[in-house]
């Protein structure tokens, strides 16, 4: 069989979360379920600092904003207070509410709560509701079930390099009765909870089934161990809050035990060297590539030019939704990929190649 990557972009997970286009409008339903939370120090100044960061984002997209800041000496702060606002976002996403009934225009606030505006893009309660409630794309649970073999393992020569900072795989091996805190056992992915010394570990021989270039939202490198707030399908966000409160008050001064293995394409740190290292081995040994919704945007640019150019990939599957812009982004990459590329217009399960 021959060796296929799996690249893996935003796209990929648009049935559990929002798109570039969603996110004010899930951000805004994040924003007014904390309301509930206000008793509990530090919410109400998380939950202004949500509403500012959709004002300066406007216009712009998420990446657009958190570059901007990143260049700006002075920002660093705002900087870290975004990642920890994304963070308990992806959070709230993937995990259950308490509440289950969510509400076109039924927002409660408080006498010192400011009432903020409620998404107005969905046709009615119940897709609202659909929307909240749903933690997981189930693409994921049937690509598994075809790429796992009997034993849940990943069978040979399959791999996957992801641009995402979810933790929809980590779901979907959960729904496949494979506890989160067991899943090494199963799946190599990283980043997961671990003791690890990075000089130690960039040189040893280790690859891994799943690459995320991104790290994970919930994960957190602390001294010389990988710590995760995730826990399982089972917990509920409500009851993690204080603990994204944490996140969020570390942000505002020194990162030690919350210090985020979740970055964007830009950073420069131990943890995105070496995941950048073991994907540029992975790519070396690829002979087809799976594109599932990913557009090659122009931040994660020299990042793909550093894993793909020069590389002797035999055919490029994509599986985007009708974006022309893709091929043109893929131009970029100072490769042939383009002129090998066949497109999957059916984007209802993840494609899986013939040569699999």
């Amino acid at each position: 069989m021959a060796k296929i990557t799996y690249l893996i972009g935003a796209g990929a997970s648009v049935n559990a979360l929002p798109t570039v286009s969603e996110m004010e409008s899930r951000l805004r339903i994040f924003q007014n379920y904390l309301l509930k939370f206000t008793s509990i120090p530090g919410v109400e100044e998380y939950i202004q600092d949500i509403e500012d960061s959709i004002i300066d984002c406007s216009g712009n997209t998420i990446d657009e904003y958190a570059n901007s800041l990143y260049r700006d000496r002075g920002a660093q702060q705002k900087y870290n207070k975004l990642k920890a606002i994304l963070i308990g976002f992806f959070l709230f996403e993937q995990l259950k509410k308490k509440q289950s009934d969510f509400a076109i225009n039924n927002v409660k606030s408080g006498p010192t709560v400011p009432a903020y505006s409620w998404p107005n893009k969905f046709n009615s309660n119940n897709e609202l509701n659909e929307r909240i409630q749903n933690t997981l794309d189930r693409r994921y649970s049937g690509f598994l079930g075809k790429v796992l073999n009997p034993e849940n393992k990943f069978k040979p020569d399959i791999n996957i390099l992801s641009w995402n900072y979810d933790s929809q795989f980590e779901i979907a091996m959960e729904r496949l009765s494979i506890p989160y805190k067991h899943l090494d056992a199963y799946v190599d992915i990283f980043p997961y909870p671990m003791q690890i010394d990075f000089n130690e570990f960039k040189e040893s021989e280790r690859s891994h089934n799943i690459l995320k270039l991104n790290g994970t939202a919930g994960i957190f490198k602390n001294k010389g161990e990988i710590i995760s707030v995730y826990d399982s399908q089972q917990e509920y966000f409500d009851d993690i809050i204080d603990i994204i409160m944490n996140i969020y008050k570390e942000s505002k001064t020194r990162l030690e035990r919350y210090n985020p293995l979740f970055n964007f394409a830009w950073e420069r740190n131990i943890g995105s060297e070496y995941v950048l290292s073991r994907a540029k081995r992975m790519v070396k040994e690829t002979e087809i590539l799976v594109v599932i919704g990913y557009s090659f945007p122009d931040f994660n640019r020299d990042i793909d030019r550093q894993i793909f150019s020069g590389k002797s990939i035999s055919k490029v599957y994509l599986q985007v939704n009708n974006d022309p812009s893709v091929i043109l982004n893929m131009r970029g990459l100072k490769n042939d990929f383009y002129q090998k590329t066949e497109s999957v217009q059916n984007c209802s399960s993840f494609f899986i190649p013939p040569e699999f």
